[in-house]
């Protein structure tokens, strides 16, 4: 049963590869993305305007389907949607004082707090724990390690039926005995 489950987990994200690779070639705004060219479209809109602003650009993801698909912060992505959210990174600065130590760490954590609010923890380009990338990792080997068990079970009770008891062979011999009886 487990080895099948797996089987099918593997088989559906394999399957759905292509579906998430093709998701930035459908946007049309993204094909052919060149963060080197000159005419850069929105992403001259907003830009960051302190250190502060730099930073925090840097630690959030595109939200569009094209720019989610390849992991774009929204520093370096010229699309509408990145224009967007740099606004709204800008807006929540603005509020703050960025000329003491204490300022700055402030306005970034309402920042990426805001945004985690609006886009959930995917708009974070760096997750807040590195418990999040363990995780995947330790079930990856826990599944090995459930896999491997039930292998390794299934191979000492398959080849042949368990050795009979005595009680089991004392029981035949009765059985032997009345069938010959009878004939």
């Amino acid at each position: 049963m487990i080895p099948r489950l797996l089987a099918r987990i593997v088989l559906v994200t394999l399957a759905n590869a292509p579906l998430v690779a093709a998701a930035g070639d459908q946007v049309g705004e993204h094909r052919d993305f060149d963060l080197e060219r000159e005419d850069r479209g929105t992403a001259s809109l907003y830009p960051p305007t302190t250190p502060s602003a730099t930073r925090v650009m840097d630690g959030l993801l595109c939200q569009c389907p094209g720019c989610q698909a390849k992991r774009i912060t929204i520093r370096d992505c010229a699309c509408g949607y990145a224009a967007r959210q740099r606004e709204e990174v800008l807006g929540v600065l603005a509020g703050f004082d960025l000329s003491t130590s204490s300022g700055r760490t402030a306005a970034e954590e309402a920042v990426f707090a805001d945004q985690v609010r609006r886009y959930d923890r995917g708009v974070l380009a760096r997750p807040p724990s590195v418990a999040v990338w363990l995780l995947p990792i330790v079930a990856c080997v826990g599944g090995l390690g459930g896999l491997l068990a039930s292998r390794r079970r299934r191979r000492r009770t398959a080849p042949g039926d368990p050795p009979p008891s005595p009680e089991d062979a004392r029981l035949a011999d009765l059985l032997d005995d009345e069938l010959a009886a009878t004939d």
